[in-house]
């Protein structure tokens, strides 16, 4: 692996660890601010590693995050709408914004990675 492609893998994954971090410190949408495990949700290819990658650092800090795999984004979204996942590793905004429109949900995101 090129060291331009390590910096980017690296730098993706620290803002997904800042980014599930911040979910779990959420006291205006978690259900307990002493919540301790999340559900991630994750498609196929280059996030999934990285999310792997995260959960493990995230464990070392008393997180723990599960990874649940789906084969499109569309299912993604739709468990997301429905709470079945606390949050997910990807979205285009154009994609999100039709999915909503689409579906009558309001799924906003909370970080870029």
């Amino acid at each position: 692996m090129n060291w331009k492609k390590t910096i980017l893998i690296t730098l993706a994954a620290a803002a997904a660890v800042g980014m599930i971090s911040g979910c779990g410190d959420s006291k205006k949408d978690a259900p307990s601010a002493e919540k301790k495990e999340i559900t991630v949700g994750v498609t196929p290819g280059y996030s999934e590693p990285i999310v792997e990658f995260v959960a493990k650092e995230a464990e070392k800090q008393g997180l723990k995050v599960n990874v649940r795999t789906f084969s499109d984004y569309v299912t993604t979204d739709q468990a997301l709408a429905s709470g079945d996942i606390d949050l997910n590793s990807f979205q285009h905004g154009p994609f999100l914004d039709a999915f909503n429109e689409k579906n009558g949900t309001d799924l906003i995101p909370i970080a870029k990675t």
